[in-house]
């Protein structure tokens, strides 16, 4: 028996050639192939802009040591910061073309998907006490149950099992499928976005995304030595109370201590971006005053 045994062809293998494969993924992106070139032309664009600011620099460095006059150094200098505009407005576009989609929204998205195709195992979503207010919002839209875990993988996976379901995720992008994997798949996460992408027949990434309300968070981590103490310092306790009554039923407020640095988070979310801000700002310099 040799290294190789056991290696021949099975009969769930491929029945299709290379050649063919390539022809079906050419006809796959065909219809994409106006926004494939923008976007390789875009990443090209940046590269060369990233990558000309050194040698200009190193350019005009070696070129000083010959006394450079006033002029060539004013061009030079014009043309770092010409440089540096067209790299921020590369980034500009960048931004506007690219559909930011966060876990919420992936699980959003996959969520309503696996439901309309009765794929959504006990009608049940995991996600963790982080995830979004909109997507909460999201998720009682579509009438699917949902059940909030601490933060951290694990837990959403324990939720799973017991509760037999087959979807769940943080905000961070770390989404587990029970029905395909043990853990958090990127690849996987992908396909099935894609899959509901093509499902939902028309709407682009980002018109799906938009449809997953979310509300402004702002969380910071304050570096206090008393990360445990928050609840029975009188006075943080009194400013966290206060200012959830400030938000009310349109937002709220999430302290936990950090399980791997002396920090506390404060996670503020709302309605209203610049009350967010203040809030969770507020909140950080108290705890740092008070818990030190």
């Amino acid at each position: 028996m040799g290294f190789f045994s056991g290696l021949d062809a099975e009969p769930y293998d491929r029945q299709y050639s290379d050649r063919q494969l390539l022809g079906r993924m050419a006809q796959f992106f065909k219809p994409h192939a106006r926004a494939m070139l923008g976007i390789g032309l875009l990443a090209l664009l940046h590269s060369l802009l990233g990558a000309a600011v050194p040698v200009i620099l190193s350019r005009a460095l070696d070129a000083l040591g010959a006394r450079l006059e006033i002029s060539q150094i004013f061009l030079v200098t014009a043309a770092v910061f010409a440089s540096g505009f067209l790299t921020w407005a590369a980034n500009w576009w960048q931004r506007r073309i690219t559909a930011r989609t966060v876990g919420d929204v992936i699980m959003a998205i996959v969520a309503r998907h696996l439901k309309s195709q009765g794929a959504l195992k006990k009608n049940l979503v995991v996600a963790t006490v982080m995830s979004n207010l909109g997507f909460r919002k999201s998720m009682a839209e579509a009438d699917i149950d949902l059940i909030e875990t601490k933060v951290g993988d694990r837990y959403v996976m324990e939720a799973l099992i017991e509760h037999k379901a087959s979807l769940g995720g943080e905000q961070s992008g770390h989404v587990i499928f029970r029905d395909l994997a043990s853990t958090g798949d990127g690849l996987l996460t992908a396909i099935q976005l894609v899959a509901a992408l093509r499902a939902a027949a028309g709407p682009t990434l980002g018109e799906l995304a938009a449809r997953i309300p979310r509300l402004p968070q702002v969380v910071i981590n304050s570096a206090v030595r008393h990360k445990d103490q928050w609840q029975v310092d009188p006075l943080f306790a009194d400013a966290v109370a206060r200012a959830t009554a400030r938000l009310g039923s349109r937002g709220r407020i999430l302290i936990r201590s950090s399980g791997t640095e002396p920090k506390l988070r404060i996670m503020v979310e709302g309605e209203n971006e610049a009350q967010v801000a203040a809030l969770a700002d507020s909140l950080g310099a108290l705890a740092a005053e008070r818990l030190n």
